[in-house]
């Protein structure tokens, strides 16, 4: 299994290439037994990229990874909401994590026509470019907003 300082990269990974699409928010990233969690709002008006990005995704998803994608309900302030959670598993999360942002890059190239920067430098055209946990600085406060966000509610 993974070490938490792992598991806390590998989410905030996720998160950066979740939220790179500009589709959807991420509001919370968390781990459980070594898996690594998301949930997030889909923004307003894309919700038809999202239900197609979502069937490629899992036409494509390896049989390997486990991949548990669905919608979670909450009462905020006495009103029901609703956000999505994704749950990501393996044999080995890191490289399972790093095969779902090539994934989710590749979808976004393919529904788009776009390239998604998830790193810094800009990919050359004929490839897509994604760091690896040990390449990735995040800071000591990025690493915090991660394990504060376990168990946020959605707003």
């Amino acid at each position: 299994m993974a070490t938490k300082k792992t598991l806390d990269k590998l989410q905030l990974e996720l998160r950066d290439t979740l939220e790179a699409t500009g589709y959807l928010e991420v509001t919370a990233m968390s781990s459980r037994k070594g898996d690594v969690r998301a949930m997030f709002r889909i923004k307003s008006g894309m919700d038809g990229w999202w239900l197609r990005m979502l069937q490629q995704f899992l036409v494509e998803l390896p049989e390997s990874w486990y991949a548990f994608v669905g919608q979670k309900y909450l009462i905020v302030n006495r009103e029901l909401r609703f956000g999505w959670v994704m749950v990501i598993d393996g044999d080995d999360v890191s490289e399972v994590i790093t095969g779902v942002r090539k994934l989710i890059v590749s979808i976004y190239a393919a529904q788009t026509g776009g390239t998604l920067a998830v790193d810094s430098d800009e990919p050359e055209d004929s490839m897509i470019e994604v760091p690896l946990p040990h390449q990735q600085v995040y800071t000591a406060s990025s690493q915090r907003r991660v394990r504060r966000s376990t168990g946020r509610q959605v707003r």
